[in-house]
């Protein structure tokens, strides 16, 4: 038995393992992965598919319809009539009981309509497109969302990741270091309050790095979930920080082809305003007559017994054609109230395709301007850095050689951890700023 299970336990190491291998993405991987499997462009590519399926119902109305319909009846007790005897020969001033009809009757009917004019039909048709396209426009808005959620949760990953790497490393100098001393101290070269101090620098630093471990994992699964990506799944991230402001620094951003009628969110607005117009005429449409021609086939067979089936029964056909005329006359004001009641609508959908424009201005040159002050921000934090870093180092070599005190080096660890959080943050907010403003000037061609 146990010769079996080595073999199978190695097999399922080899082979089992692929399902839940590590993925590995860089930036633009991650962002084409979301374009098609996070939750949200799936949810907006169904409603897609809805939309569709509204076209193809609001015209199917104005096809053909063709209903068929059958009956059967069986008069158990037959309706009793009565009529003046003397139509029978009978006693004047008396009436005679009969029975008309059969016992059985069976028909069945087939019926063919078709609309030929009718205005609310074709102002339907027409709007039912165009909500077709604005759907697809809304699913075009999903992608531009999900491509600045993810470029932006990529980054929160990143500066996580690093956050953690620093952390661990200040935690690992710091040990060494109180190591040293503890064993200095041990020896009688220096003071417990050296050691203590060192003890509770060491501690800080340990909870601020549990910390971070928390957020590292937080983060990526923020990631996950808006990629579509099952949680429990393992992804490495390609790009390291610095690859990503070179990335974010390096590519230039030209502002001056941008128009704002290209945006996505101006071309929904107007989306919006031509459907209220859609509207308008929707509700004008209800004055207009409406025409439809029918045709019918009957055939129906009467008995006193169910013979139906058999080839004594004689079936009486009957063919009808006609057309039918719908003209509004009078509805109390009702339509009159619909179509204001739509001019309002529209009205507000241009005031606020107008706004619209106008705070993509406002928003254009605002992003702008966060991206250049982020940038120079993050200039000035990594220069920051280097001189915390130095400022660190040779408080670390003097107090090694016993120049400096422990609060001197705790103090000096706490300016470079502060500063590298200020740096990690400005690289993060110089992320986020590029993307707002590549979001800003999202052109749609």
């Amino acid at each position: 038995m146990n010769r079996l299970i080595k073999p199978m336990l190695i097999f399922l190491f080899l082979f089992g393992g692929w399902s839940s291998a590590q993925q590995s993405f860089s930036l633009q991987e991650a962002i084409d992965y979301s374009m098609e499997n996070s939750y949200l462009t799936q949810e907006a590519d169904l409603e897609v598919e809805r939309a569709k399926e509204v076209v193809q119902k609001t015209l199917a109305q104005g096809f053909p319809q063709i209903n068929f319909s059958s009956t059967y009846q069986n008069f158990i007790e037959q309706p009793v009539n009565l009529i003046p005897a003397e139509f029978t020969g009978g006693e004047p001033g008396e009436f005679e009981e009969i029975v008309f009809g059969t016992k059985h009757n069976m028909g069945f009917d087939a019926t063919l309509n078709q609309l030929i004019f009718d205005g609310r039909y074709m102002i339907g048709a027409k709007g039912s497109r165009k909500y077709l396209d604005m759907t697809k426009d809304m699913s075009l808005k999903t992608r531009v969302e999900i491509k600045n959620i993810i470029t932006q949760l990529y980054g929160v990953a990143l500066v996580s990741d690093e956050n953690l790497k620093v952390l661990t490393e200040t935690r690992d100098n710091l040990q060494k270091t109180l190591d040293e001393t503890t064993a200095l101290y041990e020896n009688g070269f220096v003071d417990q309050e050296d050691v203590d101090q060192l003890q509770l620098l060491v501690s800080t630093t340990e909870n601020q790095l549990r910390y971070a471990s928390r957020q590292v994992y937080i983060s990526y699964g923020l990631l996950k979930f808006n990629m579509g990506l099952d949680i429990d799944n393992e992804i490495v991230l390609e790009e390291d920080l610095e690859e990503l402001i070179v990335n974010v620094t390096g590519a230039t951003v030209d502002v001056s082809l941008w128009d704002y009628e290209k945006h996505i969110d101006y071309i929904l607005a107007r989306d919006n305003t031509e459907i209220k117009e859609m509207q308008v005429q929707l509700e004008q449409a209800v004055y207009y007559p409406s025409l439809g021609a029918f045709f019918s086939y009957q055939q129906n067979s009467f008995s006193n017994s169910f013979n139906f089936t058999s080839s004594e029964s004689a079936w009486y056909p009957t063919q009808v054609f006609g057309v039918s005329l719908s003209i509004p006359i009078f509805t109390s004001g009702m339509n009159h109230s619909a179509v204001q009641e739509a001019r309002v609508n529209l009205d507000m959908a241009y005031l606020n395709e107008r706004k619209v424009g106008q705070d993509l201005k406002l928003n254009m040159e605002t992003s702008r301007s966060d991206f250049l002050l982020s940038y120079d921000f993050y200039e000035v934090q990594k220069e920051n850095l280097e001189l915390a870093k130095n400022i660190n180092d040779r408080q670390l070599i003097k107090y090694n050689e016993g120049i400096s005190s422990s609060l001197d080096l705790m103090n000096s660890q706490n300016q470079y951890l502060n500063n590298q959080n200020e740096y990690i943050m400005s690289i993060y907010n110089l992320i986020v700023a590029k993307s707002e403003l590549e979001k800003a000037l999202n052109n749609q061609e």
